[in-house]
């Protein structure tokens, strides 16, 4: 596309390139002020260019391109210009330009912008150009072209190169080797494992042969890699390079790896030991896994962490349990924590004793412990902690009723049943909270039992939650109320009062029937919990229950406690008319002596659509104690109104406007009378 641009002095210029560009301060061609150009010179027309090639579609390059051309071959150009040509043509130059760019490469002063253009371009030619003019250059030159073929990973000169690496002048033999790495691939490969590098050039050597072993293992040629990568494991290299070998061994012959990684693992070299440590993660092999136990008693505390954890990871370590069972009474702290930790994948049944020696103490290796041994999996494990939980401490013994109840240990319930009546709190608390997850319906007697028979307020508190979480795993209702109904004829008030508690959550009609005398029962606690529990009720079946009790009820805890139930189960009566909840709604008004639960109709008022409930809250504006709730109230139903009962919804609004002092409710009421307009409008 075509574009014009203004000039500052003479009005508009067209150029015709191909693209049009225009050079502000002169009417001159854009590429004529180019070739001018100077490093303290405005760069406008550098940056008009710029912008014009970037605004074009590919296909158009070439004709920039030539015009970028002309400007490097002239002899008049400027160093400068001829800086930013070669820059522009790495970007978009075609093959067209390397004849250009080649020369260029043994000029002093312009080699290094050439060779930078040519190491850009995606074209097979530039990288020939590179290698035709690799003999003829000397010095710097020779090594900046040498750079250039391996950023450009040109697997054509990797047989110039390899003859380059083995040459005399270190800066020279530098270059090429780094570039033989950077290049990768078999060729490249077998040149460095063929080259015999002077001691200064070794780390570079090394360097380049983990970078060419990289490439090959990420091309899928471990073999080849792993000849590299095993040449770099000899003991004559450098500890780190021989880490870093190992890692890319194992990856691209694990089982190969196995050897040398067991002897690293006893050399005198820290990170060679670690790192060899790290590799038993992935070598491949459970010989190798056996071979790498056997020689755990005797390695450093730094080297065994790490083994300890490579082994923790692996699938098929379970022979190591032993040895590490060992480990747990080790003299360092982080080897000690690696080993309880390591034991949750890979113990047996004889780890559950050496963990639970643990489990007892105060530090975070007990934390450990426990998290262990409810991973630890194996032949005999389970029952192996089912014998522990029956004996030791009290703070031992808590801890295992915690592990068998995070790992979901059904046969654990009749021990968590004893547990239950235990002389020791925290023993007994453990239980309860064990039996919520690993007692069945079945149990529910038992539960219920120990529930009636306990005098502890804390027990029973935990008791209830899980009677209630056991009872709700039955889908029958008359079967998970059956015990705790059974229990409502005891004399002890606390239990029954307890029971009600669970009652209410569990619901059911048998449940309902059961708790219903109970609220004429002589003692308060259980007639307020029974007044409670019908005012909690999942349904709104004890509603006629409800009403009476506020009714009737000489006790105003328990009259305010039945009417809230009774206000409650009108927000869950969404089947009935508008109209019947308003006449609820009323009954409860009517009921209600105090203000607190009069703004608690209000709030359920508000949610009918009905004009009674409108006039119901009407009646209270004039309330100091209810204004701002029955204000609300009103505004609410009103908008309500404003589709079935559109003249009684307008007069209410405009009674908002006129006398709320909530500026909100009137800019509501004020929107909501707008939207009527403009639908009668319509």
């Amino acid at each position: 596309m075509k574009k014009v641009l203004y000039a500052s002095a003479a009005g508009a210029l067209v150029l015709s390139l191909g693209c049009r560009v225009l050079a502000e301060e002169s009417p001159a061609d854009a590429f004529s002020l180019l070739a001018r150009y100077d490093f303290d010179q405005s760069r406008t027309a550098l940056s008009t260019i710029e912008r014009e090639v970037r605004a074009m579609p590919p296909g158009q390059y070439a004709v920039v391109e030539g015009k970028l051309l002309s400007v490097l071959k002239s002899t008049n150009a400027t160093f400068a210009a001829k800086q930013f040509v070669c820059r522009m043509l790495g970007h978009i130059g075609s093959a067209q330009c390397v004849p250009v760019l080649e020369p260029l490469l043994a000029d002093t002063n312009l080699a290094d912008i050439a060779r930078g253009a040519l190491e850009r371009l995606p074209h097979p030619q530039a990288g020939a150009a590179l290698c035709r003019q690799l003999g003829a250059a000397e010095g710097g030159l020779q090594v900046g072209i040498i750079n250039s073929l391996g950023a450009r990973r040109e697997q054509g000169a990797v047989k110039d190169l390899a003859r380059f690496a083995a040459a005399t002048n270190p800066a020279t033999a530098r270059a090429a080797i780094g570039a033989l790495g950077v290049i990768g691939g078999s060729k490249a490969a077998q040149s460095l494992a063929s080259l015999n590098v002077p001691a200064p050039l070794a780390a570079a050597w090394c360097d380049a042969c983990l970078s060419c072993a990289e490439g090959l293992l990420n091309g899928k040629r471990a073999e080849a890699a792993a000849v590299l990568y095993r040449s770099l494991c000899e003991k004559s290299r450098p500890a780190l390079v021989r880490a870093a070998a190992f890692r890319g061994l194992v990856r691209a012959d694990g089982a190969g790896a196995a050897p040398l990684a067991i002897e690293a693992l006893q050399s005198d070299d820290a990170r060679l030991r670690n790192a060899a440590g790290t590799a038993v993660r992935d070598i491949a092999g459970r010989d190798a896994v056996k071979k790498v136990a056997a020689l755990l008693p005797k390695l450093p505390p730094d080297t065994l962490v790490v083994v300890l954890g490579a082994l923790a990871s692996r699938a098929d370590a379970e022979g190591s349990a032993d040895e590490i069972n060992r480990l747990v009474a080790h003299e360092n702290a982080a080897v000690r924590a690696a080993a309880v930790d390591a034991l949750g994948n890979l113990g047996n049944a004889d780890s559950v004793r050496v963990l639970v020696g643990v489990l007892g103490g105060a530090d975070e290796n007990a934390k450990a412990a426990a998290k262990a041994l409810v991973r630890l999996n194996g032949k005999d494990v389970p029952e192996a902690i089912l014998k522990q939980a029956e004996q030791g401490d009290p703070v031992t013994r808590a801890r295992l009723i915690g592990v068998l109840m995070d790992r979901r240990e059904k046969r654990a319930a009749a021990l968590c049943m004893t547990a239950a009546a235990d002389p020791d709190a925290s023993v007994r608390q453990a239980a309860f909270k064990a039996l919520a997850a690993v007692a069945g319906v079945q149990d529910l007697p038992r539960l219920v039992g120990q529930l009636v028979r306990t005098g502890d307020a804390d027990d029973r508190a935990r008791l209830e939650q899980t009677v209630f979480v056991v009872a709700s795993r039955s889908a029958d209702a008359s079967t998970r109320s059956a015990p705790v109904i059974q229990a409502l004829a005891t004399t002890n008030a606390p239990v029954v009062v307890s029971m009600l508690g669970i009652l209410k959550r569990l619901g059911g009609d048998e449940a309902l029937r059961a708790i219903r005398p109970l609220v004429a029962s002589a003692k308060p606690d259980v007639k307020k919990a029974a007044i409670e529990a019908l005012a909690d009720w999942p349904d709104t079946k004890p509603m006629a229950d409800l009403r009476q009790a506020a009714e009737k009820e000489a006790d105003e805890i328990n009259k305010v406690l039945a009417l809230r139930g009774y206000v409650r189960m009108i927000g869950l009566s969404a089947d009935l008319s508008a109209g019947k909840r308003a006449g609820l709604c009323g009954q409860a008004m009517a009921l209600a002596s105090r203000p607190d639960e009069r703004k608690l109709i209000l709030g359920e008022l508000s949610g009918v659509a009905d004009p009674d409930a409108l006039k119901m809250a009407e009646a209270r504006l004039n309330d100091n104690d209810l204004k701002a709730e029955a204000m609300a109230a009103y505004a609410t139903i009103a908008t309500t109104l404003v589709k079935s009962h559109p003249d009684i919804a307008r007069a209410a609004l405009q009674k908002v406007i006129d006398t709320a002092g909530d500026e909100n409710l009137k800019k509501s009421a004020r929107a909501a009378l707008d939207a009527m307009g403009k639908t009668q409008a319509l």
